[in-house]
């Protein structure tokens, strides 16, 4: 049986065949199948190829002195022999972009600290991953019920100009869990200040277990 009509409602519902449209027959069109794909890796196969791009647009930030800070993750341990703390790892974001408090990294009053929370955006999912930036040490836990391995961010202003001092290092821990945003193609996470500064060569100076003086840092055993 054939339809011909010129509008949907000129034909009889009980006449018209599969793949009838208003107007004459048509072939009948093939069955669309539902998009089975995980959105994980709908996110990975077309998101993930745009990551390099947006990360090397990124990274001209960087090159071109407008970021002037560096973001590290650091991995450290206690010697049991001298009980001074060293570097065993660490690693610089790049890109890395740092809001909602850059301004508390600036040096207060004489003897005075930064305090309160920062936001890191920008940082690249090819770089790390959550269990990286939650303080793993190549898919492993570091510090996990050891008190001499520790794992914090370090952030440090950069000299403006040759000969300037060079600025401090500041610690920092995560306040909550790494958020991964596919849509603005990076990680965010939230850090609050820990206790205590870094010499401008990576040693720590302070006491363990002594607080920033404000309500809002973090005990370190």
């Amino acid at each position: 049986m054939t339809c011909r009509c010129t509008t949907p409602c000129s034909c009889n519902p009980a006449q018209i065949e599969p793949g009838c449209v208003p107007g004459g027959p048509s072939p009948t069109a093939p069955v669309a199948f539902a998009n089975t794909q995980p959105l994980s890796s709908l996110a990975c196969s077309i998101l993930g190829g745009l990551q390099p791009i947006v990360d090397s647009a990124r990274r001209i930030t960087h090159e071109i002195g407008a970021r002037p800070y560096r973001v590290r993750l650091v991995w450290q341990e206690q010697s049991s022999i001298t009980a001074k703390w060293s570097e065993a790892h660490s690693l610089e974001l790049v890109p890395v972009r740092l809001e909602a408090g850059r301004e508390n990294l600036e040096d207060l009053a004489a003897g005075g600290v930064p305090t309160g929370s920062i936001t890191l955006r920008e940082i690249s999912p090819i770089q790390v991953d959550e269990l990286t930036l939650r303080g793993y040490l190549q898919g492993q836990p570091w510090g996990a019920d050891e008190p001499t391995r520790e794992f914090f961010f370090e952030v440090q202003q950069l000299p403006r100009c040759a000969g300037d001092p060079t600025p401090e290092r500041y610690r920092y821990v995560l306040m909550g869990v790494p958020e991964l945003r596919t849509d603005a193609f990076d990680w965010q996470v939230r850090l609050i200040a820990q206790f205590g500064r870094r010499s401008q060569d990576g040693q720590d100076t302070t006491v363990p277990g002594e607080l920033y003086p404000t309500g809002d840092a973090v005990l370190v055993p």
